[in-house]
């Protein structure tokens, strides 16, 4: 992502040449196992390593959660926050 002072928004994106082709953004929310505190930050996941990684966190107790920004379009790899 990229954000500038002046900028009422911050741009989304996931690169295929730095990211895995057909990665899509989404927030990721982790949750603190000592302090049950949840923090979060962007992520690039091709969708069907999103599946498998959503499949592992319920196997270990939803420690983590991938949410898709509102903002951007089904399918797009790029948008504005």
């Amino acid at each position: 992502s990229r954000h500038s002072t002046n900028d009422a928004h911050f741009d989304i994106w996931c690169d295929d040449s730095y990211h895995p082709p057909g990665s899509l953004p989404v927030h990721l929310y982790f949750k603190n196992p000592t302090t049950e505190e949840e923090s979060g930050w962007c992520a690039c996941l091709p969708p069907r390593q999103r599946k498998r990684a959503e499949a592992d966190s319920v196997a270990g107790g939803m420690r983590f959660r991938l949410v898709d920004y509102s903002e951007c379009s089904h399918g797009k790899q790029r948008c504005q926050r």
